[in-house]
This record gives C-alpha cells, sequence and structure tokens, in this order.
C-alpha cells in the first residue's frame, strides 16, 4: 500500500511538470467529484495560473468555469456524493459543450445565462475557445448568450 501511495505522488509530480494538462470528458459532476476527492482542484489552479496550459474537453472545459452547474444544459446527470459545484473559476464565463442548433437548446441556454447572470458560450463539436490571460477567442461557430434582465 505504502508503495503504491508514493508512486502516486511520483507521477502526479510528472504530470505537473508537463507544458499541458488534457482534462477529459465525461459526467462532470463525477468528474468534479474525484477531482476534489483526490485534492487536485488548488494544484490544477496553481498549474493553470503560473506554471502551463490546461485543455479542456466536454466536461474538462466545464470544471474550468467558476461553477459546473451548465453540465445539466448537455444532459449530465448530478453525482449525489458532489456536496459543491465550485470549479476552478479560471474564466468568468459559463460554458456548454456539444450544443445542438435547436431552438429548445438556444432557450435552456439564455435561460441559464439569465439565471445565473454570466455570459455562457456553447460549443458546437469541432468549435472551441482559447483563454490566454484577459483575452477570450472564439474559434469556430461558438453561441455566445448574453444575461438579459427579466
Amino acid at each position: 500500500m505504502l508503495n503504491s501511495m508514493w508512486q502516486t505522488i511520483d507521477l502526479l509530480d510528472q504530470l505537473f511538470a508537463c507544458d499541458a494538462i488534457h482534462l477529459s470528458g465525461g459526467n462532470t459532476y463525477y468528474f468534479l467529484y474525484w477531482l476534489q476527492q483526490r485534492g487536485l482542484m488548488e494544484r490544477l489552479q496553481h498549474y493553470a495560473l503560473h506554471q502551463g496550459v490546461l485543455i479542456g474537453i466536454s466536461a474538462g472545459a466545464i470544471i474550468m468555469t467558476s461553477e459546473i452547474a451548465s453540465a445539466r444544459l448537455c444532459g449530465d446527470a448530478p453525482y449525489v456524493p458532489l456536496t459543491t459545484y465550485q470549479g476552478l473559476g479560471l474564466v468568468d464565463f459559463a460554458f456548454v459543450p456539444h450544443v445542438q442548433d435547436t431552438p429548445e437548446d438556444y432557450a435552456r441556454m439564455q435561460e441559464y445565462a439569465n439565471h445565473q447572470q454570466r455570459v455562457l458560450y456553447g460549443c458546437h463539436d469541432g468549435d472551441g475557445i482559447v483563454v490566454a490571460g484577459e483575452t477570450v477567442r472564439l474559434v469556430g461557430n461558438v453561441v455566445s448568450m448574453t444575461p438579459k434582465n427579466v
């Protein structure tokens, strides 16, 4: 057991020595829960702000926002043991992947933006957002929902 723990610590040190870390997709709530359980949230924040590049796809991109409730917009079901939906807080907008061009999707996205009072960017598969410091560059046909006072 002890040997296994040291191997894990060694692997984490190797991971955080890389130029970039890829945060994959999957269920955002489950992913966030295990990042929290393994104590990786602060380390990932520090890495993104001071050391390297975080690349997020789907759930990995949602986790970079301040809270992950937008994951429901793409069909993720909450994971019961998760008690806080706070993400890494690396950007000041909300995000949803896998956008379909339907009136229902757009209505749900606008409702979310209004309720959260924050800009929501939605990406179709193949689109993306590049954030470098304070610069946000939209790549492809990214949907933007600005909160409206209702």
